[in-house]
C-alpha cells in the first residue's frame, strides 16, 4: 500500500519551522537509500534521517570544480572568500583558535573565545563592523578548508560549536511593525545573507567535512540548504 499523501505543510518563515519530513519528502528519489527515507519518514524518522546522511555522505556525485571529498587539499580553493582565491593551512589553523578572519579589523582577525562570543564580532573598534563574522560565516568556510587540507576532526568540532552558538545567539524573529519597510526578518536571517551561507555550506558538502560532523548537525546543514535554497 503507498503512504497516504500527506498535507500540504503549512508555510514556514525560518528553516526551524520546517520539519524534517517535510524535507525527506522533498528529495528527489535517485537513490535507494532516498526512497526509503521516503517511505519511512512518518513511521521512523530516526532510521530516515540516518539514511539522508549516509546517502549525502557517501555519493560521489555531482563533482564539484573543487573537490576534496576523496583527495586531500594541499590548499583549499573556493569562490566564497573575499580576499583570494584560496585558503592555506596556516590560516584555516586559526578557526582552531576560535579565530574568525574579517581584513577589516586592523587585526585581521576576530577571537571570538573558547565559548564563541558572537558579540565580540558586533564591536566596531578598528574600523570593522563584524559583518564577515556574523554574516559571511568565515568560521565555517575555514572550518571546511582545514578539514580538506588535514582530515583533522578538531574542525568538525569546532565547526559543531559555532554552529550551536550562531544558532542559540540569533534566533530567527519577526518584528511586525518593520514589515512596511522591508525589514520584518531579523537582520541575521536576511535573505543575501542566508544566500551568502549557502556558498560556505556548499564548501562544507566538497569539502568532506559533512562526514565528520555529529549527525545532528550534519543534517541541519542539509536542511538549512534545502529550506534557503528553495
Amino acid at each position: 500500500m503507498k503512504n497516504a499523501q500527506r498535507p500540504a505543510p503549512p508555510h514556514a518563515l525560518h528553516w526551524h519551522e520546517a520539519e524534517d519530513a517535510d524535507f525527506i519528502e522533498s528529495l528527489v528519489a535517485d537513490d535507494a537509500r532516498i526512497q526509503r527515507a521516503r517511505d519511512l519518514r512518518d513511521t521512523d524518522l530516526a532510521e530516515a534521517k540516518r539514511l539522508v546522511l549516509e546517502y549525502f555522505r557517501t555519493r560521489s556525485g555531482p563533482r564539484y570544480l573543487f573537490d576534496f571529498r576523496e583527495d586531500q587539499a594541499a590548499e583549499f580553493h573556493t569562490r566564497n572568500y573575499f580576499w583570494g582565491a584560496s585558503i592555506v593551512e596556516a590560516e584555516a589553523r586559526e578557526t582552531l583558535r576560535h579565530r574568525v578572519r574579517d581584513p577589516n579589523c586592523r587585526a585581521g582577525w576576530h577571537d571570538l573565545g573558547p565559548d564563541i562570543d558572537w558579540r565580540k564580532g558586533m564591536i566596531d573598534d578598528y574600523g570593522s563592523s563584524g559583518w564577515l563574522v556574523l554574516h559571511f560565516w568565515y568560521w565555517g568556510l575555514f572550518a571546511a578548508a582545514g578539514y580538506a587540507m588535514t582530515r583533522d576532526e578538531e574542525y568538525a568540532r569546532e565547526f559543531e560549536h559555532c554552529w550551536r552558538r550562531w544558532q542559540e545567539d540569533y534566533p530567527f524573529e519577526v518584528n511586525p511593525d518593520s514589515i512596511g519597510r522591508g525589514g520584518s526578518f531579523s537582520p541575521e536571517h536576511s535573505v543575501m545573507r542566508a544566500g551568502r551561507r549557502i556558498l560556505v555550506l556548499t564548501d562544507v558538502l566538497y569539502s568532506g567535512l559533512l562526514s565528520a560532523l555529529d549527525d545532528e548537525v550534519a543534517f541541519e546543514a542539509l536542511k538549512y540548504v534545502w529550506f534557503v535554497s528553495g
